[in-house]
C-alpha cells in the first residue's frame, strides 16, 4: 500500500516538473522567436487563438505547477525522513502530537505527575 502511495507522489512530482519545464520552454520560444511561436500556435488552434491568453495561461500553469511541485517535494522529503527514521506517518503524527502536548503543559506549568 505504501509502495503505491510513494509511486503516486513521484508521478505527480515528475508531472509537475515536466509541465513547468514545457511551460518555460514555450515562454522562451514566445519571447525569443515571436513569429515562429505564433505560427505554431495558429497552426495548432486553426487560427483561433488569442496569443496573450495563451501566454497568460502558460504563466498561470507554471505558477500552479510550481506550487504543486513544492507540496510534492515537501511530501517526498518527509517520507525520505520517515523511512530513514523507520517510522510510519501515523507514528510521526502521534509523536508530534505528544511533543506538542508536552510543550503546552510545560508552558502552563503542569508537571507529568499532575497530568496523571
Amino acid at each position: 500500500n505504501y509502495k503505491y502511495f510513494i509511486a503516486s507522489i513521484n508521478g505527480v512530482f515528475y508531472q509537475a516538473i515536466t509541465k513547468i519545464v514545457v511551460g518555460i520552454i514555450n515562454l522562451v520560444k514566445y519571447y525569443h522567436n515571436h513569429n515562429t511561436f505564433l505560427s505554431e500556435v495558429t497552426r495548432y488552434y486553426n487560427g483561433e487563438a488569442s496569443y496573450s491568453a495563451i501566454v497568460a495561461l502558460t504563466i498561470i500553469s507554471i505558477i500552479i505547477n510550481f506550487m504543486l511541485f513544492c507540496m510534492m517535494l515537501e511530501l517526498v522529503i518527509l517520507h525520505i525522513f520517515l523511512s530513514k527514521k523507520k517510522m510510519t506517518t501515523y507514528e510521526y503524527i502521534i509523536k508530534r502530537r505528544e511533543e506538542k502536548k508536552k510543550k503546552e503543559e510545560a508552558k502552563a506549568g503542569i508537571t507529568p505527575e499532575q497530568n496523571g
